[in-house]
């Protein structure tokens, strides 16, 4: 679809091995859905940060755009702000405490800590200075990692906080290489917004929100779909319904030969362009969307 994308017409499609190819580098693949996503990233950035000013609806704010940003990595088809509202709705009074405190730990350690030790390090370069400046950083780290396994983990599973917060600990050693790409993008962005302030305010309404959420989730969900939604259909000797099976097929009764039901010609199909002229009305069309548990 690329960054300017017509509704009023098709292409000719993508084909199940081009559109989830198990031979795409994750940073291509990033890339390449960040771009087709990136009008629905700018809206969806505008509207977190506006549902976040009353501070208390950070949590659900928070975790309606990780279930957007886990079905754009999914690559499932969804109406976008259907699945923002459900999900604000679903999960409002489970991430309100979460949302708070998640905040007020983070501001604490953007605004006091981080600070207080760098001054603390100019008046004495010693080396009990850097180790506390170090324990500190790495406390940030590990925290903002949780959070990043917290919320997805929120909207796609039925387990307790408690089992939560006990999962997103060790999800942080398991995805270890992922998480520090996330935590090197997060500090460079945050960084950026503390040496420029107040002009970086500014920024704030472009796309660090939805775009630093985009890389969480499309980090952390591989290692969540790994270490817990894939086992626990394992399990019960069920396939992930998160990786759809494209193969339909149906057995003759006589032969005993299997036969799809249909072709997949993607990438193949004859676009089609839309008419200059139309007496067609838009209709609004709803979802109600499936959480998977």
């Amino acid at each position: 679809m690329g960054l300017f994308y017509n509704p009023k017409e098709s292409g000719s499609g993508v084909s199940k091995e081009q559109a989830r190819s198990p031979e795409m580098k994750p940073l291509v693949k990033f890339f390449e859905l960040f771009s087709r996503k990136f009008w629905y990233l700018f809206q969806l950035n505008f509207l977190y940060f506006f549902l976040c000013l009353p501070i208390v609806t950070i949590g659900p704010a928070t975790a309606a755009l990780t279930q957007v940003m886990r079905k754009f990595t999914l690559e499932t088809p969804i109406f976008v702000y259907a699945e923002f509202w459900k999900a604000f709705k679903t999960h409002f009074w489970r991430t309100v405490v979460v949302g708070i405190f998640s905040a007020g730990l983070l501001g604490a350690f953007v605004l006091v800590a981080m600070p207080y030790y760098f001054a603390v390090v100019s008046a004495n370069s010693d080396l009990y200075s850097y180790l506390l400046m170090g324990g500190n950083m790495l406390a940030g780290a590990v925290f903002l990692t949780m959070n990043a396994y917290i919320y997805p983990q929120i909207v796609c599973t039925e387990l307790s906080l408690n089992s939560i917060m006990k999962n997103s600990a060790k999800l942080c050693l398991l995805g270890f290489k992922r998480n520090v790409v996330t935590v090197l993008a997060f500090t460079v962005v945050i960084l950026a917004l503390v040496l420029y302030f107040p002009f970086s305010l500014f920024a704030l309404l472009i796309a660090p929100f939805s775009g630093l959420a985009f890389l969480s989730v499309f980090n952390a969900y591989p290692v969540i779909q790994k270490y817990i939604i894939t086992p626990f259909y394992e399990a019960q000797g069920l396939p992930n319904p998160e990786i759809p099976d494209f193969t339909v097929e149906v057995i003759d009764e006589e032969t005993g030969k299997k036969s799809s039901v249909f072709t997949d010609l993607g990438g193949k199909e004859t676009p089609i362009k839309a008419p200059k002229r139309s007496s067609v009305g838009n209709k609004n069309v709803k979802s109600t969307g499936k959480l998977i548990k």
